[in-house]
């Protein structure tokens, strides 16, 4: 094909909408206008990954083009266009599962609107359906040769051989040089057979093959004794060198004269002959032979290519002479009897071998009327009785006159239809109209008949050839039946209602400009977030949007999640109105739940309204000091544990996962705590309670889709049963719950944990309790369990990260790690040594560290709060209305240079008396304000302060340099989690009285040293003896310098 023919085929809409497809993610980012407004700027370049795909992209097209037979440039872009769509959707996923999933419909909707064009030029193919088809063909024309390819659709060198092959097979047709095409791919036994290899890397894609008596003669390309292929590039030229089809046309050629001539010499032996006027649609003359029998034969040419063959038989027409005749349409090789049946005379459609009786067939015809066919002049036939294998079938969808019942005969096996053409039958005529099938070898016939007594119209249907499946894929054979009016229909109704989806979209992003609060410009889809592309945390999101505002010299914004209007507060003061003094209008947080297909998620951190106040009211009272202390010391019993899984690594000397190990020990306190069970989580590594708590903080896209469209339609998601909590989450937890306390119940047992707090809630045993008050209903066991679990999750996850980021900056800075390890010690030495409630209380640096770590790594990073009824924001011209979403930025807020200098800085100072008191009391929200501050505060603090004391006062801890530093948060998690795998720390020795035994242990040994020996390890600071270099001599002695 020449370059100006491949320009021309580029301008049809499958190759230009296929190009945008391919070019799309390179072009949208590398375009600065477009980059911008669908990434942010620093996502503006290709990182690893996306060169990554993109180079493995080059060389696979490159590879594939190359074997599948690519000639031109058309071949070389139909051939690569599948790999580079299906790069541009995993880099699309990639970047952003919306916009990926976006791509993935204009994929599909291309695919079924744009189909690769076919080749539609004349050929002489005839398509086998499947093996038998071919074997019976080849069997048959044991006197011809045989050209078959064997193909399969998705291929692309067998898509570009087809145009080849298809010229090729009407430059060299004849009636004893065939081309035939098997679809190894819909028939893989056919395959099998004829050794070609059918799988998506197979080398023998296409396979060609000359036939000769049914025998294989040659086949490209070739197979050598080891199985080896051997290459062959499908060009028209090699095809027709490899099969020598110029002498081998010659050759058949002739044989064709030959017989040509034969069949002339008994034309004029014949005694009897016959004169039909017949004509094509084109008055293409076919040639009327009789032969002996008698018989009328009727051949039309074998380049014929008309749709439609009409023959009419005059008035005149004697029926009786028609007795005994075959008519034969060649070269459909579809035999066709026509009889006489006394005066209805109906034609009937059937095989030469067969006898036809329909008498006892429940057809609509008259049961009078019989296909019994006649005997000819001197002739006796014998009816075989009904047709056995002809399958009855009632049609009830063909568009036919009403009064005309329509019923079909399939005559041999199934075969396939390419259209449909209708003749009617007169008593004193007959007009048939038969489609010919480009297939010219096609053997199968079906025939259609409509019958209706009262008109006495009668109606004949015949198709000749195959019948193609109809799919609404193209490729070659299969046709696709969609109009080109229609196509343009849905093209304008596509466009239509992405017009209309942009429009409100627009419309929707005016909200907060219809209401004086300025707002940061949105992008379609997303808004202003990226819920489903998620490369950066959500508080660190909020946290930019709050720098951009704040910058700007606003109080408020409006923000978009999607199509959902948020309003991000600033001011301190207007935090203050909406948490505390003007609580009433904002008591919910606006969270998703679903009570009655998820019912751990009916919470008290979710729950609102007066359904929040009630369970409030009735939690509170288990949060008191007094109750606190009553379980400190399951608390303190945890701590073995943590410092037996210390020990064990420092003595081995490897690095200590401190989040992990953190997190077993904060399990086995709220297990203990919330279930009143025995979690051992350091001895069992698979630990249910650990991998089920894993589990709820683990969010994949999948799952953050559904929970984003749940929070932004809250009716439809309870409607459709939208779960937030993994189902097997939910079982394990409630059947813990049951168990335990049906246990309890059951054998009068009880704790001094959470969950008895809980049960004596639920049987109303807590009435003249410190500040209890009871509102007259007693709490469920879905309830019970939904409080253990959020007091489990919220309990073993805040704590173990606000200790591991603790521990994180105190190894970073071991001046502070020092003091606060002094006061840790000094406290401890009034106590006896022991952990207690009274000395943990005392602690009033760990308290300031504790503090300034939630500063900079806030549980819950951003808190939201939902607008129950219209509120005016005091001296604004601004109501927010009932429905809309709060957002308090509170990682924005502690990382604000106006409150917190040097916001990077781990400054423990800042949370002195002096400098709290001097600084607004909301400038600090790691746990919350107002009456919905987190009623857990207490517990959490407690428990961070005893697993920290616990640690500091035996090790001195440094930072690994598997730590990846500097820190970036999982995307992924609502609690703030540090990338990598883990926080990696270094514990040094422990106490001054373990380090003075191993000093000894040394001199025990009688170890053989040199002149001096180095020892230098840090003392705990309240021994007073700083850090000491000891020298061990050869006499053994122990020298302080």
């Amino acid at each position: 094909m020449s370059i100006k023919a491949d320009l021309k085929q580029l301008l049809k809409p499958y190759y230009l909408f296929n190009i945008l497809l391919s070019l799309s993610y390179v072009v949208l980012k590398r375009a600065p206008g477009l980059c911008n407004y669908l990434f942010h700027v620093e996502e503006c370049e290709f990182d690893g990954r996306e060169t990554e795909i993109l180079f493995f992209l080059v060389i696979v097209v490159m590879i594939r083009t190359r074997k599948s037979g690519s000639v031109s440039m058309i071949n070389y872009l139909s051939s690569s266009f599948v790999y580079t769509k299906v790069a541009n959707l995993i880099l699309w996923f990639n970047a952003d599962f919306l916009m990926g999933t976006v791509y993935g419909i204009i994929f599909v909707l291309g695919a079924l609107l744009f189909p690769e064009p076919a080749y539609s030029g004349p050929d002489n193919v005839l398509y086998f359906r499947g093996l038998q088809g071919l074997d019976e063909e080849l069997a048959r024309t044991k006197d011809s040769y045989w050209l078959v390819t064997f193909y399969a659709a998705w291929n692309p060198a067998c898509v570009n051989f087809a145009p080849i092959f298809a010229k090729l097979s009407t430059e060299y047709n004849l009636e004893n040089l065939k081309f035939g095409k098997v679809d190894v791919g819909r028939y893989p036994e056919a395959a099998q057979k004829h050794r070609v290899n059918d799988s998506s890397l197979s080398k023998q894609l296409p396979t060609t093959i000359l036939f000769k008596g049914g025998e294989e003669v040659v086949r490209r390309p070739a197979i050598d004794s080891k199985g080896t292929v051997a290459k062959f590039f499908f060009s028209s030229d090699n095809v027709r060198g490899a099969f020598n089809l110029n002498n081998l046309y010659e050759e058949c050629k002739g044989a064709v004269k030959a017989k040509k001539k034969h069949e002339r010499s008994i034309a004029l032996a014949t005694s009897e002959a016959f004169s039909f006027p017949f004509s094509l649609s084109t008055m293409v003359r076919a040639k009327l032979k009789a032969v002996p029998g008698p018989r009328l034969v009727i051949k039309v040419p074998s380049t014929t290519t008309e749709s439609c063959l009409y023959l009419y038989f005059p008035p005149s027409t004697s029926w009786a002479s028609m007795a005994g005749y075959d008519v034969r349409l060649f070269p459909m090789y579809t035999p066709c009897a026509f009889r006489a049946v006394g005066a209805a005379q109906i034609a009937a459609v059937r095989r030469p071998h067969f006898s036809c009786s329909l008498t006892n067939s429940p057809t609509s015809f008259d049961s009078a009327i019989a296909f019994d066919p006649p005997r000819p002049p001197g002739k006796t036939t014998t009816s075989k009785g009904p047709l056995e294998d002809a399958s009855l079938i009632e049609i009830s969808g063909l568009m036919l006159t009403p009064l005309l019942q329509a019923t079909m005969f399939e005559l041999g096996s199934p075969a396939t239809v390419t259209s449909t053409c209708f003749g009617w039958y007169r008593p004193t005529s007959i007009a048939i109209t038969a489609s010919i099938s480009s297939a010219p070898g096609a053997r199968k016939t079906k025939a259609f008949f409509d019958i209706s007594q009262k008109l006495r119209l009668w109606k004949m249907l015949i198709i000749f050839g195959e019948i193609l499946e109809v799919r609404l894929i193209s490729c070659n054979d299969i046709e696709m039946f969609i109009s080109a009016s229609l196509c343009g229909t849905l093209v304008a109704i596509i466009v239509a209602i992405l017009t209309a989806v942009v429009a409100y979209f627009k419309w929707t992003y005016q909200y907060w400009h219809r209401r004086n609060v300025p707002y940061l410009e949105p992008r379609i889809p997303y808004g202003n977030s990226d819920l489903l592309k998620r490369k950066e945390n959500s508080g660190v999101r909020v946290k930019r949007h709050y720098d951009t505002m704040k910058a700007k010299g606003w109080k408020h914004g409006g923000l978009y999640t999607i199509l959902k209007p948020s309003y991000l507060v600033l001011d301190l003061d207007y935090i203050k109105n909406i948490m505390t003094k003007d609580f009433q209008y904002f008591t919910d947080r606006g969270i998703y739940y679903n009570e009655k297909d998820d019912p751990l998620s009916a919470n008290l951190f979710a729950i609102g309204g007066q359904h929040w106040r009630n369970l409030r009211t009735k939690l509170s009272p288990t949060f008191t000091s007094g109750k606190m202390k009553m379980m400190f010391q399951t608390l303190v019993d945890c701590e073995p544990n943590l410092l037996r899984k210390i020990e064990n690594d420092r003595v081995e000397k490897v690095p200590t996962d401190i989040k992990e190990a953190l997190g077993c020990f904060t399990t086995d306190i709220i297990g203990s705590c919330a279930f009143g069970l025995d979690c051992n989580t350091f001895a069992e590594e698979n630990s249910p309670f650990r991998e089920y708590g894993r589990k709820v903080f683990n969010f994949s896209k999948s799952r953050l889709l559904k929970l984003s469209f749940a929070s932004s339609f809250p009716k439809i998601a309870k409607f459709l049963g939208v779960i937030q909590t993994p189902e097997d989450v939910t079982n394990f937890f409630i059947k813990v719950v049951k168990d335990t306390v049906s246990y309890r119940e059951k054998n009068n047992y009880t704790r001094k944990d959470f969950l008895q707090l809980l049960i004596d809630l639920k049987n109303n045993k807590l009435a003249g309790d410190e500040g209890y008050q009871h509102d007259g209903e007693t709490m469920s066991i879905e309830e019970v369990a939904a409080q253990s679990f959020v007091f489990f999750i919220a309990g073993f996850e805040t704590s173990s990260t606000t200790m591991t980021f603790a521990l994180y900056e105190l190894s970073k800075h071991q001046e502070l790690q020092d003091k606060v390890r002094e006061e840790v010690n000094a406290v401890l030495a009034k106590h006896e040594g022991k952990i207690t409630y009274e000395a943990i209380q005392e602690m009033k640096y760990m308290d300031q560290v504790i503090n300034e770590t939630l500063r900079k790594y806030p549980p819950v990073p951003l808190l939201m709060r939902k607008c129950v009824q219209d509120y005016k924001i005091p001296g604004e011209d601004v109501i927010i209305e009932k429905g809309t979403g709060i957002m308090i930025p509170v990682l924005g807020i502690h990382y604000d240079k106006e409150y917190y200098p040097d916001p990077e800085k781990f400054d423990p100072e800042r949370f002195t008396e002096e400098n709290k008191n001097s600084r607004h009391h909301y400038a600090h929200l790691p746990f919350g304000e107002g009456p919905r501050i987190c009623i857990g505060m207490r517990f959490g603090l407690m428990q961070s302060k005893v697993g920290l004391t616990s640690l500091l006062k035996n090790y001195k801890f440094t930072v690994s340099k598997k730590t990846m530093e500097p820190l970036k948060m999982r995307a992924r998690s609502f609690i703030p989690t540090a990338e990598g795998e883990g926080f990696w720390v270094g514990p040094g020795p422990p106490g001054l009285p373990l380090y003075y035994a191993l000093v000894v242990l040394l001199l025990d040994q009688h170890m053989h040293l040199s002149d001096v020996a180095h020892l230098v390890y840090p003392a705990p600071p309240h021994y007073n003896i700083g850090n000491h270099l000891m020298h061990i001599n050869n006499n053994k002695t122990l020298l302080d310098s």
